[in-house]
């Protein structure tokens, strides 16, 4: 469908978005500073081949994250994580630096609603994720959010 400079190209994109309109309308609408993100990595019916395909992409995005847009991560989240990937994951999580290791979580299929609600209000996670989120359209193609509201920071 895309290609992998296609998607770095679209996450430098949004990690501007993040910078310059999301932060922002999330600071002003929360009343104190909100400087990092959460991210949600659903990998439900993913293979370990799957996951080893994208793994080039991955390790892209990340330097890119690493290297331009430090400590704007505040969690990550593998949620629906295959018995397999979750044991692979045990494995790669301990080469990670710790302040990193302790921003990602990686979730099973039984852990996920658990896990999740326990970092994120219902109201904010789609209903798919155990949250009561139902967006139109749903939550993982819609952009609402606080920079939506009057007074949030324009898009330039």
């Amino acid at each position: 469908m895309t290609t992998k400079e296609r998607q770095l190209q679209n996450l430098i994109l949004e990690y501007e978005r993040l910078l310059r309109e999301r932060l922002p309308a999330c600071s002003e609408a929360a009343g104190r500073p909100i400087d990092t993100s959460c991210t949600i990595l659903d990998l439900k019916d993913a293979s370990i081949l799957e996951f080893y395909n994208v793994s080039d992409y991955v390790q892209e995005a990340s330097k890119i994250g690493q290297d331009y847009y430090p400590e704007t991560m505040g969690k990550f989240y593998l949620v629906n994580t295959p018995w397999l990937l979750n044991k692979v994951w045990g494995i790669i999580e301990g080469w990670l630096d710790p302040i990193t290791r302790e921003k990602i979580k990686s979730l099973g299929a039984r852990d996920t609603k658990a896990g999740l609600l326990a970092q994120i209000p219902a109201e904010n996670l789609p209903v798919d994720l155990g949250g009561i989120c139902a967006c139109t359209p749903t939550c993982e193609m819609s952009d609402e959010g606080p920079w939506k509201k009057i007074g949030a920071v324009p898009s330039s």
